[in-house]
């Protein structure tokens, strides 16, 4: 099962693995035209050794979830032959689109085989959905404890900034937070356990949502009731 520390790993890797890309591609070609061997291979040099981190990235986040991302991690720090370790990461990452239901996941498995850093563009935006799937909802439980929650005032928006009160009658803690109706999550709760009374809360969330006025907060508590709060 896929946990937070696994998915910052393969996150790391695919934003890594961007730059790793990028070099590989327009400065060779130009260093190549130019008839300049020296920066070629001082590029070179630095693409491998990026490749060792996105290797070890890859290799921790699919540690326990998928044996041939693992694998495939590995492969891919080996100059001449991180062709194999890419198709292997490829069908990784389409497993994990399949089991998420993510299209930018699987279109993004099997481009990164021949556009790698399109590839890793699509598959970076696809894991914001396992994250969504993942950790903004709230746990099962088959008998929920009711505890006298309710927001106080209005909150106020920042950028992608968010604060607001809620008074609790018991301590209770803060699972996640989405804006209703988006894919937009909370990234940072503060705090993230509410002590009894009236708590202030700061959130930052994944991106900057648009008409924020129109939409609500959906905030999910660790006994598994929903708040709505109104911005």
């Amino acid at each position: 099962m896929i946990n937070d520390e696994h998915l910052r790993s393969i996150r790391e890797g695919t934003l890594i693995g961007i730059v790793s890309s990028l070099l590989l591609g327009i400065p060779l070609i130009i260093f190549s035209i130019l008839g300049l061997p020296l920066f070629e291979a001082i590029f070179l040099l630095i693409y491998l050794i990026i490749n060792i981190f996105v290797g070890v990235k890859f290799y921790q986040g699919f540690n326990g979830i998928d044996r041939l991302g693992k694998i495939g991690g590995i492969i891919f720090m080996i100059p001449f032959v991180e062709l194999i370790g890419t198709i292997l990461l490829a069908i990784a990452f389409f497993r994990l689109g399949s089991k998420y239901d993510s299209v930018n996941l699987k279109l993004g498995s099997i481009v990164l085989i021949f556009l790698p850093f399109l590839g890793f563009i699509l598959i970076f935006f696809g894991l914001n959905k396992v994250n969504l799937l993942t950790f903004s909802q709230p746990p099962l439980q088959s008998t929920p404890q009711y505890i006298p929650v309710y927001q106080v005032g209005v909150g106020k928006i920042n950028g992608n900034i968010v604060t607001f009160q809620l008074y609790v009658g018991t301590p209770v803690g803060i699972s996640s937070i989405v804006v209703e109706g988006t894919n937009i999550y909370s990234t940072s709760i503060q705090p993230s356990f509410l002590q009894q009374g009236v708590n202030t809360i700061v959130v930052t969330l994944s991106d900057i949502p648009q008409a924020i006025q129109n939409r609500r907060l959906l905030v999910y508590l660790s006994n598994g009731t929903t708040i709505f709060v109104v911005i």
